[in-house]
């Protein structure tokens, strides 16, 4: 007997029901400024329907060069729910890489604020898309985000986006020399976010500190995984310790994804401990390696949960848990859900434990995206880090079908420091 299968709801369904059922509970905090999920589904509504009526139809590639804000963080989730794709691109990279990537994702429309709508006006000659939409922007060539966005109406967008769409263009730090453009589908955002909130135990009711650039993959980990699940988002303008342990304290802060650095800053002050931070219930720490010390002293002195991710924006990831922390605190832990991976020699044989090779994993899996459409070269070619000098390996075309399992891009720390028993 064949059974009805009914769709999974995608994010941007989910965005939508949270606004019905969890109507009055927060959704997004921002400073002094705070939306509801009710007041958060009609502003990222008013987003996408003022999209459709600028002509942007499903698959439009929007960049977005945004300081962290609220304004920032409903301009994604507003393209996400247009049916547009997101490409949030690093706000410190030089004026000539941004105009490579908007050049590069063939955006078609760019949302800015303050100083960057500057960086813009620059770029119009060069490679800037014709429709440019600033939040504070400093000349007339701009829509006015505000107004342009509160005359939209709140109604639900009509744009039906499917598992296949592609919700957005995340571009790599570029350990291969470029950065490349990395594609999510719709489909694989939602399984990112199941998967994530699952290892890194998000729940209902749960406050996510946001104090990395809202571009970063880190940050949206952690965006997708608390809209999954219905919590309260909270956006740090730019991080400073001492003001994310006001925030911690003030907004009873959860959880939150960090890099080392950040952790070690706030163990440097005293005042990070006790009820101050009680509230903490699991943080992730990813980006570089994590020192021991760190390692040890952080859930020491928060009595939090602490989890360590290694991975690539493209979705191979492995979690060094909790309960794994005396065991393996060396170690980058194991692979979580959904993902495969083995350790291979140059002749493509599985290594013993213990025994320093390639990482490669398993083709297929939901999380896992497509890091070809928009390489530099346009997807002509990809590579790998070896692992004896660090140095760039061409292993093939990107565009051929992939036989077995999938090499995949990282440092040699990864590869020596994975636990694979």
């Amino acid at each position: 007997m064949n059974w009805f299968q009914p769709p999974r709801p995608l994010l941007p369904q989910l965005i939508e029901r949270h606004g019905r059922w969890r109507a009055a509970r927060p959704a997004l905090i921002a400073g002094d400024q705070r939306l509801s999920w009710a007041e958060f589904e009609r502003a990222t509504a008013q987003m996408a329907n003022g999209l459709g009526a600028l002509g942007m139809e499903r698959g439009a590639r929007i960049a977005v060069l945004m300081d962290n804000s609220l304004e920032c963080a409903l301009v994604l989730f507003g393209i996400l729910r247009s049916g547009c794709v997101a490409v949030p691109l690093n706000t410190s990279i030089t004026d000539q890489a941004v105009a490579g990537m908007i050049e590069d994702a063939g955006a078609r429309a760019i949302f800015a604020s303050g100083r960057h709508c500057a960086r813009i006006d620059a770029l119009v000659s060069v490679s800037a898309p014709p429709l440019r939409i600033g939040h504070d922007a400093p000349s007339g060539a701009w829509l006015e985000l505000m107004p342009w966005y509160g005359a939209q109406p709140e109604t639900l967008p009509s744009v039906e986006v499917e598992p296949d769409d592609l919700c957005n263009i995340i571009y790599s730090s570029g350990t291969t020399g470029t950065p490349k453009g990395i594609v999510h589908s719709h489909a694989c955002r939602l399984a990112w976010a199941t998967e994530l909130a699952l290892v890194l135990r998000y729940r209902s009711d749960c406050v996510t500190l946001c104090s990395l650039g809202l571009f970063s993959n880190i940050s949206w980990v952690a965006m997708l995984a608390t809209v999954l699940v219905g919590g309260t988002i909270v956006v740090m303008e730019a991080f400073d310790a001492p003001a994310a342990v006001a925030l911690i304290e003030r907004e009873r802060i959860t959880h939150g994804t960090f890099v080392p650095l950040q952790l070690e800053r706030l163990l440097d002050l005293e005042s990070f401990k006790g009820s101050r931070v009680a509230s903490l219930d699991t943080v992730m720490c990813c980006g570089s390696s994590l020192p021991i010390a760190v390692k040890r002293e952080f859930p020491s002195r928060t009595g939090c949960q602490l989890i360590e991710l290694y991975g690539l924006t493209e979705g191979v990831c492995t979690i060094l848990a909790p309960e794994d922390f005396e065991a393996k605190i060396a170690s980058v832990g194991k692979p979580f859900l959904g993902t495969d991976i083995k350790v291979l020699d140059e002749k493509d044989r599985e290594v013993p434990s213990g025994v320093t090779g390639e990482i490669v994993h398993a083709p297929g899996g939901e999380c896992l995206a497509d890091c070809r459409a928009c390489l530099p070269s346009r997807g002509q070619v990809c590579w790998q880090l070896g692992t004896h000098d660090r140095g760039v390996r061409h292993v093939g075309r990107a565009d051929g079908k992939p036989l077995g399992w999938r090499h995949i891009i990282h440092v040699a720390s990864f590869m020596s420091r994975i636990s694979v028993r």
